[in-house]
């Protein structure tokens, strides 16, 4: 009994010192570097303004602010003229038909006089001016077959063109979008070209940034961020290959992975990136009496070094530089219980 119980605090001293030197080997001396937060706000990733393509009443709308797309129309504008072209229409295509079977059949008659008039002809029966008269008919039939085909062509291409008009009484927008702006309601006269509703696709957000070309450096390395405070990622989504010569950045775009929240435009958006300082960086835990004479010890020397603090990031301080100190040196943890898990 007394052996285990031996055997278990010599593990627990060997675990706690290897611990701690675990600990005090983390303590490392880094390069300079300062962390910046780039902020920006949530855009979708498709906009527009939906216009009016026809002049008319609105007789009935179908969304308002923040309603999400589906099947329906934006709005009906009133197709009385167009519904009523429309049976006009039909009605032309009906009396052309009609006009064309007409024509087949007094062609088809002509033919079989013609035929049957060629053969007395030449044997005398009937005189050669009767016989050009019945040709010359025959031959008038076949080019009024011709013109009324045509006409009926016309005509179903007239049909064509009025269904699209008739569609531009109902103009839509992508299913899955949403109203962002109402510009018209029930009862009011539009005309062509006047706008009618903005909407987005707010499934998909966008964040517009300006960046510096370092900072799209440190972009490309990771991929964690804030949206409207809930902890996001990004991929980059499109980089402008444009440079702004006054404030030297260039434009990208970020497109949120997954985000759980409200999707909407004006989101506040952060991403911290990492960038290259001058100086040197050191662990909080590596410094001594850091708020009067700030100091450090070198895990391979036993002399303190006096530091000059230039200012803190997190769990970090940037130093001045010193020859006593590079990247890459090990400190001692100063730090109350040295690193050991003593108390």
């Amino acid at each position: 009994m007394k052996k285990a119980l031996f055997i278990l605090i010599a593990s627990c001293l060997i675990s706690g010192g290897m611990a701690g030197q675990t600990l005090a080997e983390s303590l490392r001396v880094e390069p300079g570097f300062r962390d910046v937060i780039l902020r920006g706000y949530s855009r979708p990733l498709v906009s527009s303004t939906v216009a009016a393509e026809v002049s008319g009443v609105i007789t009935t709308r179908y969304y308002d602010v923040g309603d999400t797309i589906t099947n329906q129309p934006l709005v009906q504008i009133d197709p009385t003229w167009i519904n009523l072209e429309l049976q006009e229409n039909a009605s032309a295509i009906e009396r052309t038909r009609i006009a064309v079977d007409q024509a087949r059949l007094r062609a088809s008659w002509l033919e079989k006089d013609f035929k049957r008039l060629q053969t007395l002809v030449n044997e005398g029966g009937v005189s050669r001016s009767t016989f050009d008269e019945i040709e010359q008919q025959r031959d008038q039939a076949r080019l009024e077959i011709r013109l009324q085909e045509q006409q009926f062509e016309q005509l179903q291409i007239q049909r064509k063109t009025l269904v699209e008009q008739q569609k531009r009484h109902r103009p839509t927008a992508p299913t899955g979008w949403q109203v962002a702006q109402r510009y018209v309601d029930e009862g009011e006269l539009v005309a062509a070209g006047s706008p009618l509703m903005d909407v987005g696709d707010y499934r998909h957000l966008l964040i517009p940034l300006s960046v510096t070309a370092a900072e799209l450096s440190a972009i490309r390395e990771q991929t964690q961020a804030r949206l409207n405070g809930q902890d996001v990622t990004y991929h980059l989504h499109t980089v402008s290959p444009a440079f702004d010569e006054k404030t030297r950045k260039i434009t990208i775009e970020l497109m949120i992975d997954h985000f759980t929240g409200e999707q909407r435009g004006g989101l506040p958006f952060e991403v911290a990136v990492r960038m290259p300082d001058e100086g040197l960086m050191i662990p909080v835990a590596a410094i001594s009496n850091r708020y009067n004479h700030p100091k450090v010890k070198r895990r391979d020397q036993s002399q303190a070094i006096e530091i000059s603090i230039l200012n803190h990031q997190g769990d970090w301080v940037r130093i001045a530089p010193t020859t006593a100190l590079q990247p890459g040196v090990e400190l001692l943890d100063q730090t109350p219980d040295g690193g050991s898990g003593k108390p």
